[in-house]
Parts: C-alpha cells; structure tokens; sequence
C-alpha cells in the first residue's frame, strides 16, 4: 500500500518509480503463488532485488553520476542473473557477496553526490533515506532473531547471529573509514546505517541455512520422503510390482508426514491400502466424487475417513489416480512442509506405477508365452517317449 501511494504521489520520479516497483514485486515474491521452487519462482524475488538496487544506485535524483556508476549497473545486472541461476540455490554462501559489491557502487556514488551537492535537499534527502535504513534494518534483525529461535536450536542461532554482529562491525568500519574524507564527522552515524543495511542482508540466507538445519534435525522422516524416496522409487521400479511400490509408499508417508492410514488408487482400482479396512476404503470411494479439474492437493477438513487426496500425474503419463492419506495422530490435517513433501512425491511415484504396471504386464505376456512353450516342449517329450516306447516293444517282439 505505502508503495502504491508513492507511486501516485511521484509518477515522474525515477527513484520513487524504482523503490515503488522493487516493493510490489516484493511482495509478489513473499505471496504464497503455489510455485516453491524452480526458474520462475526466482523471478519475483531477483527482480526485487535488482530494481531496489537501481533505486539505490540512482539516489536521490534519478542520474547515473559519476560515469563510473554505470559499472554499478553492470554490477546488478549481474546480480540480476545470478539471482535467476541455480547457483542462487546451491551456493547461498555467494548472496551476501553479490549484494556486497552492488552495494558498494551504490554507497561510493551516493558519497559522491553527497559531497558534491550543495547544502539543501538533496543533502537531506541522503541523510534521511540512510537513517530510514538504519531503522529498517534495527526492525529486520531481531523479527528474523525470534523466527530463527523459534526453528532452531540456540547454539546455532548464536553461530548465526554472531556471525550478523560480524558482519555489521565489519562493515559498519570499512564504510566509517571510506567515507571520512566525504562526511567528516557525519561518517560514523552514516557508516552505522549502512552497516546494519549489510548485515539486514544477510539475514535471509543465515535464515535458509538455519531452516535447513532444522529441518535435517527435527524432520529427518519428511527429508527423506521429499529426497530419497523418488531416488528409490527409480529403483523399485524396475523390479517390483505396482501394488508392492504402492504399499511401501504409504509406508514412508505414515513415518514421514505421519498419516495414520492410507489407500492408493490406479485407473479406479484400489492397488493398495495400509492401516485401514479394504471395505472401509471401497464405501468412501463409492461416495467420493473426484474434482473435475483436479489440482495438486485435493483437501476436506471435514471428512474424517480420508481427508488430503494428493493427484498421481507424472510428466508424460499424466493423471493415473490418487494417494488418499487420513489425517495425522492428532486428527489435524497436514502442514505446509508435509504437503509440499506430497506434492514432490506424486509426480515419482505416477511415473513409478506406470513403469512397474507396463513391465508387470510385459512380464505376464513373456510368462505366458513361455508357459506355453513349456506345454508344447513337455507334449513333445511325452509323444516322442511314447514313440520311442513303441519302437522298442516291436523290436522285442
């Protein structure tokens, strides 16, 4: 909304059009799309990213001055890129570094300016946007401390957040020291501000680290549904029946997501169940109508027999039928950990059957075929013993 606002109040300022733009694609990015992982769901959060930092880099006036400030451009664009890469996620370690250098083009023409603006607005325009700064990263921190103490243990809160202090330290003394010649006595406030700016960065990737800590010490079960068990289905695949991968599935959701029972159903045929009657399973199925367009997740907080339906549809074999859990020991359905962990399995598991439910029936045809070659071998052998029986009864005689 305050984005929005001022927008409306400054159409034609470049800045405020930057700043505006960056926050609403902001909040795009932190609005639950459905879309969790992969190219585009990157998107929102670089382009964020890189148009604040333009915003930044053209404070307060608009301009790219100095020449050298188009580097600061280069620099983001950059950033924009590999904010888009899978480098992003596999190398969390590289973000603060990539904000770092952008933001240090930004700090170095904004002291320019600063130096070479006359006393007035554009002088208080800087000072007041770097105290906004400081403010914001003083509310950033300790709302981002509390998350990771909730979902983390406290020894690596503290290695966390020391780490933080570190960073702000550090990079509040560099800038105080850069930024004498141009602000004099004024460094050091200014060079606390873009110190906690700094560190208020690196809270997101500390913040993912400490999440997947957690995740690996208290949701071992679910990890391993979410990443194992579609390795291991490659494997099962190949050698065991589709009512067999069925059954071991629902198996690693009862220890993973904790369902207290569960049913798989193929083509509208019930292959496999676990912890619930087979007759049970068959009356909801006579009751339930499937939706017609069915999403990922198909969820009934009302239905106490089979409440979340998670729809098989693998890439390349499509919709093939459903995983019906019951709800947890609680009688609670499931989180959003749980079924994101669901989602992830469903396409594996489509693709799994339907490679098992083609061999198992390629191996039914070589097994009939054999079987029948069989009959005819052994009636081969029983009218060639009966021949040979009587040659050898005229030869006696």
């Amino acid at each position: 909304m305050v984005a929005l606002i001022l927008f409306l109040r400054r159409p034609g300022d470049p800045v405020s059009v930057l700043i505006s733009a960056g926050a609403l694609i902001g909040d795009c990015a932190l609005a639950p799309l459905g879309i969790s992982d992969g190219f585009f769901a990157r998107v929102p959060g670089a382009l964020s990213n890189s148009t604040l930092l333009l915003a930044l880099l053209a404070f307060p006036t608009g301009e790219l001055t100095p020449r050298w400030t188009y580097l600061g451009v280069v620099a983001i664009a950059g950033n924009f890129l590999f904010l888009l890469s899978p480098l992003s996620v596999t190398s969390v370690a590289l973000l603060p570094l990539q904000f770092i250098v952008c933001f240090a083009f930004a700090v170095a023409a904004i002291a320019v300016r600063f130096r070479r603006a006359a006393p007035g607005i554009a002088r208080q325009q800087i000072k007041y946007a770097l105290v906004g700064v400081a403010f914001a990263a003083l509310l950033i921190i300790p709302f981002q401390i509390l998350t990771s103490a909730r979902e983390a243990t406290a020894n690596e809160g503290i290695r966390a957040w020391l780490l933080l202090g570190a960073a702000f330290a550090g990079s509040e003394k560099v800038i105080e020291v850069l930024g004498e010649e141009f602000f004099g006595e004024g460094s050091r406030a200014i060079a606390a501000g873009l110190g906690a700016a700094v560190a208020a960065m690196l809270v997101a990737p500390l913040h993912g680290s400490v999440h997947q800590w957690a995740e690996r010490r208290f949701q071992k079960g679910l990890m391993r549904l979410r990443l194992q068990w579609p390795l291991r289905l490659a494997d099962l695949r190949e050698t065991e029946t589709p009512a067999a991968i069925a059954g071991s599935t629902l198996e690693q959701i009862e220890a993973g997501a904790r369902a207290v029972w569960g049913a798989v159903v193929v083509d509208g045929v019930l292959l496999a169940h676990r912890d619930i009657e087979e007759t049970t399973v068959r009356d909801w199925l006579a009751a339930w109508q499937p939706p017609l367009a069915p999403g990922p997740l198909d969820c009934d907080d009302d239905d106490p027999v089979l409440p979340m339906r998670v729809a098989l549809h693998g890439d390349g074999v499509g919709h093939i039928g459903w995983l019906l859990l019951g709800p947890r020991p609680d009688g609670s359905l499931y989180g959003r950990d749980e079924r994101h962990a669901l989602v992830a399995i469903a396409d594996p598991v489509a693709r799994a059957l339907t490679v098992a439910t083609k061999r198992q029936t390629v191996d039914q045809a070589h097994q009939h075929a054999l079987s029948g070659l069989r009959t005819l071998i052994d009636d081969l052998i029983e009218r060639l013993a009966k021949l040979e029986a009587g040659r050898h009864l005229k030869s006696s005689a």
